[in-house]
């Protein structure tokens, strides 16, 4: 089972790809910094073959960074996106929501609820988790609300 993990920031994105089945292995790491300038910074390791990519791209919104992860996942980690079980996020907050989710159109709607708690990570983390959706319709988004912390205190 490949767990992909994702941290979206206003301005970047960083992921790890896991393969839980054989001690948590790292398959993949990598990241996008200055989403959205008119010059980014794109990077990817491929844990199994020791293979680094840095480069110079042009990301003007997180899609075009998770495109961009994505083709790289596939170019030597998998071989296809389902071979991913999840994708998982740790989101910030949302209205009525902690813990840990399924992360359905009323959790987004209840984290685009608190848009203003939270402008520089609600926004672009639901337009990431639906750039997912969108690409792996069949694969569960997880997401693990910052504010579980906070729940039971």
């Amino acid at each position: 089972m490949n767990i992909l993990i994702c941290n979206v920031g206003s301005t970047s994105l960083k992921y790890q790809l896991f393969e839980m089945e054989n001690n948590e292995n790292v398959l993949a790491s990598g990241g996008a910094e200055r989403v959205g300038a008119a010059q980014s910074l794109y990077y990817h390791k491929n844990h199994l073959t020791g293979e680094t990519v840095k480069e110079s791209a042009v990301l003007p919104s997180h899609g075009e960074a998770i495109s961009a992860m994505l083709e790289h996942l596939l170019d030597g980690c998998i071989r296809d996106l389902r071979e991913i079980s999840c994708v998982g996020f740790k989101v910030v907050h949302a209205k009525g929501v902690t813990g840990v989710q399924y992360l359905t159109e009323d959790v987004l709607q209840a984290m685009a609820d608190f848009n203003s708690v939270a402008p520089a990570h609600n926004p672009p983390y639901i337009a990431a988790i639906r750039q997912f959706k969108n690409l792996m319709p069949d694969t569960p988004m997880i997401g693990s609300f910052e504010t579980a912390f906070h729940a039971n205190m």
